[in-house]
């Protein structure tokens, strides 16, 4: 029940309020807060436990329940990514992880592949496409599957899916070449292989002796210059950092085209356009070499057919397939530098 009380207009207040009261009441205001801050103090202290700092959180809170000997990575996009035993059971969506998978030993680990896969290293391995069927996967039972940013990008819905079933997803980018030794500590980490970094450096000794075979060759001539057209429809080249473009110099092949800036950040192609290729011919161009795969199919018919093919003079057109020169895989560089080494010093 409500009392509800109204104040006569024509009534003066039982107590008028003066300084002194007024002085008063503040006064008591301020003992009551006081009162409840001190209560304050009195509750638990996990209250007040502030969170714990990057460094003095455990190893795998970020994922409740997770082994504390759990295998942990921290992917190219940004997740936490815990394994409680070396993977077994492999998906691999993009080709350069699968051959480097397959040169740490983990041939037999691979449950499915890309399509853009080597068809005669994985002959009877399923290949899936770039975008995710998450029910399909998921009937392989992988204990983890392995990406690239750019197939991530494709199926975020699906990637979820896989890690709601349990699915361990890492995502990693190509790696540059100063970056291969960390990939692929990343990657042995991954199979519980822990001399990822080591095979790079059997892989540096062997391009050691490419280079020194490109030098026997040479002899006193200068460089062959080269330049690499990785597409041919707007004419991109190999940006001065990239995989495709350290190749080049193991082999002992000087690119014309080394001042150009790549497309962005991390990118392994340069515009060039046909303009600025027509100037490097005038500097001297030895070697116009294309690269022929998915992103470009170009033969050395239809560059001859181009309106502008007179430019190149004396140049020799040539093609190399784009996995030997611009794919990030052990399987490939020795190799790829050797192809190089051939085509332009030929015996």
């Amino acid at each position: 029940m409500t009392i509800r009380t109204t104040a006569r207009r024509d009534r003066a207040p039982l107590f008028p309020e003066t300084a002194r009261t007024f002085r008063l009441r503040v006064f008591l205001g301020l003992v009551l807060l006081q009162g409840l801050l001190g209560l304050c103090g009195t509750l638990p202290a996990l209250a007040q436990t502030p969170a714990p700092t990057e460094e003095a959180r455990p190893e795998n809170s970020s994922v409740p329940g997770a082994p504390e000997n759990a295998l942990r990575i921290v992917d190219d996009a940004g997740r936490t990514c815990l394994l409680a035993a070396p993977a077994t059971r492999i998906v691999s969506l993009y080709a350069g992880h699968s051959e480097n998978l397959v040169a740490l030993g983990a041939a037999k680990r691979l449950v499915a592949v890309s399509r853009a896969d080597d068809p005669a290293l994985f002959p009877e391995l399923p290949r899936l496409p770039a975008k995710i069927d998450a029910e399909r996967l998921l009937a392989l039972a992988p204990d983890l599957v392995l990406l690239r940013p750019l197939v991530e990008s494709l199926s975020p819905g699906a990637i979820a899916t896989l890690e709601r079933a349990g699915v361990t997803v890492v995502s990693l980018a190509p790696p540059e070449w100063e970056s291969m030794p960390t990939y692929l500590e990343r990657l042995g980490l991954l199979l519980g292989v822990p001399e990822g970094g080591e095979a790079w450096q059997k892989a540096l000794a062997e391009l050691d002796l490419v280079s020194t075979e490109a030098a026997r060759r040479r002899g006193a001539a200068p460089p062959v210059r080269v330049f690499l057209e990785s597409t041919g429809r707007e004419l991109h080249t190999c940006a001065p950092r990239s995989w495709a473009a350290h190749l080049l110099a193991v082999a002992g092949g000087e690119n014309v085209a080394a001042d150009l800036a790549p497309l962005r950040e991390g990118s392994a192609l340069a515009a060039c356009g046909v303009e600025r290729l027509l100037d490097y011919t005038t500097r001297g161009l030895d070697v116009y070499l294309v690269q022929r795969g998915p992103m470009n199919d170009t033969t050395e018919e239809e560059v001859r057919a181009r309106p502008w093919a007179s430019g190149l003079g004396d140049a020799r057109i040539a093609t190399i397939p784009e996995e030997l020169v611009s794919r990030p895989s052990l399987l490939r560089v020795v190799p790829g530098a050797r192809a190089l080494l051939d085509l332009f010093y030929p015996e």
